[in-house]
């Protein structure tokens, strides 16, 4: 079967798989079957354990979903994963190990339940199960299932429909842009795209090639999906293969080399997914394969996220603010998008303490990585060392808890790191004295709140505000005062009363020899406002 996937090297033997016995008129060089010997039974299950590593599979190196900087050693981190494109081929191939005698003409109802990954490897359980005459069920347990049906023959293709989509348009990029400008993350092996022939908001036509490795036709016609995503949506651009309602082969799979014409068909266009119909034809006009329901999931990016996850080494997803501090707000809100973002942001040795949280503190963590990790870059950038990736910029705490960074350049040496965040919000400061910041959302404060934190002098600066603006005074008292502590490398460490605020001028405050710059930050279609409180250059 040309084109099929073969079990990998090392794999164990499918139990259960034909040809453990003779066929009746027996084979060559062996004798033939006894008159009136019962016929070999036909096999109605097969399981075997499949191994992804980049040993097996050495293919999925050109399927790493991450950019990481140039010779970086943990291939963990560009996170190899199997194509969905590959999976469906080991659906047919696993049903057709039933049935030698017939050919796999359909794929209903395939789902893919999350990442298969390269590294470390995965031991994946593949199972079939023959349900009826003509249909097996494949799972590859706890990964991916669909149904195959098999005939004796293909089915006659239909016609093809080779005319441009209504209000067709040229694409902006070339099908080498694509892999060079990055809209796709895919090696060579994957460039299955080698033409572009127009777009329109209805879809998408091209061409796409079949490579040596598994799944990259498929692949070429789901990199169209994602490419029409991006040029047709102002949000939420990136889109992955979750699910296919329906495929049919009309003929064998392609050989390596062939190309193929592949049409596009938008039927559904949802906040969270596109629904598609995609056709490939050959060169004769006959069409090898249809896919009805092709499902690709959207994530939660907007411009400055997508073009991260491209070109992460240029780009930040923070703003720096007056005072030199950066803000970083949660736009990815849903938790695929920001265990992706994570993957971009930080290296495997950080993520542990990642993994280790509960979903709340998670938010949380990622929030004060990413503006910490742009905080240091953006301070370098200004230094004059450019493209820094995230994951060049290593973070962690000291023994008492407080931040800090390293980084492979002399410009960031004796540089100090400050984090605060709140739900939605992170901030970072980096200065080259200890430096401090804090962020808190303004809220009513109780008079208990009030004689805990704050000494009977500082309540006589609050007396001076306008009740009216009791509550965002207090919360600057509050933030200047963690700001401060922070500075200091211990934190408040129970004792907010310690850190008084000896003088206000303005919108600044003074504790002990420390001036910390505050402002209320009001942010589009958030309610309320927050207080951040950021130690002063000194």
């Amino acid at each position: 079967r040309a084109g099929h996937l073969p079990a990998p090297a090392g794999a164990p033997p499918r139990t259960g798989a034909p040809g453990a016995a003779a066929a009746p008129g027996g084979s060559a060089g062996q004798p033939a079957a006894p008159a009136g010997a019962v016929p070999a039974r036909r096999a109605e299950r097969s399981e075997r354990v499949m191994r992804v590593s980049l040993q097996t599979m050495p293919w999925l190196a050109d399927h790493a979903f991450f950019h990481t900087p140039p010779g970086w050693p943990d291939w963990h981190d560009r996170f190899p994963l199997v194509p969905m494109a590959a999976t469906v081929q080991i659906v047919v191939d696993e049903a057709a190990a039933l049935a030698p005698d017939a050919v796999p003409v359909r794929i209903r109802s395939m789902r893919a339940l999350r990442w298969t990954t390269a590294v470390p490897p995965t031991d994946v359980t593949v199972r079939a199960t023959r349900v009826t005459d003509t249909e097996v069920r494949v799972v590859l347990d706890g990964y991916a299932k669909a149904v195959v049906e098999l005939a004796p023959a293909y089915p006659e293709p239909p016609g093809a429909r080779r005319e441009p989509l209504p209000g067709e348009r040229p694409t902006r990029q070339t099908a080498a842009q694509l892999y060079s400008q990055r809209w796709m993350f895919h090696g060579p092996l994957y460039h299955s795209v080698v033409d572009l022939y127009g777009i329109s908001d209805g879809g998408i036509r091209g061409r796409v090639r079949c490579s040596e490795a598994p799944g990259s036709l498929l692949d070429g016609a789901a990199q169209l999906v994602g490419y029409w995503v991006h040029m047709s949506v102002d949000h939420n651009q990136m889109a992955l293969p979750s699910t296919i309602e329906e495929v049919t082969f009309h003929g064998p799979h392609p050989g390596p080399g062939e190309e193929l014409d592949c049409v596009v068909r938008v039927t559904e266009l949802h906040e969270d997914r596109v629904v598609t119909d995609v056709e490939l034809v050959r060169d004769d006009g006959r069409v090898w394969c249809q896919m009805a329901g092709w499902v690709e999931r959207r994530f939660a990016t907007d411009d400055r996220t997508f073009e991260t996850f491209k070109y992460p080494e240029r780009n930040a997803i923070t703003d720096v603010q007056p005072g030199g501090w950066v803000l970083a707000r949660e736009t990815w809100n849903d938790a695929a998008t920001r265990d992706l973002l994570v993957r971009v942001y930080t290296s495997t040795a950080e993520r542990a303490s990642y993994d280790r949280l509960n979903p709340r503190q998670q938010r949380h963590w990622v929030l004060g990585r990413v503006a910490a990790k742009d905080a240091v870059r953006l301070r370098l950038a200004a230094a004059g060392v450019v493209d820094v990736h995230p994951l060049a910029v290593r973070v962690d705490n000291d023994e008492r808890g407080a931040p800090r960074f390293a980084v492979d350049d002399p410009a960031g040496a004796g540089m100090h790191l400050s984090i605060a965040h709140t739900d939605g919000l992170g901030v970072a400061l980096v200065g080259t004295t200890p430096v401090g910041i804090d962020i808190e959302r303004v809220a009513e404060r109780s008079a208990r709140f009030e004689e805990m934190v704050s000494t009977a002098a500082e309540r006589d600066l609050l007396a001076s505000v306008p009740a009216v603006d009791r509550d965002e005074a207090l919360t600057r008292l509050w933030c200047a005062k963690e700001a401060a502590a922070k500075a200091t490398g211990r934190g408040l460490e129970g004792n907010p009363r310690g850190f008084a605020v000896e003088e206000v001028v303005g919108e600044r405050y003074r504790i002990g020899d420390r001036w910390i710059e505050t402002t209320v930050l009001a942010l589009p279609g958030e309610e309320g406002a927050y207080v951040v409180a950021w130690t002063a250059d000194r």
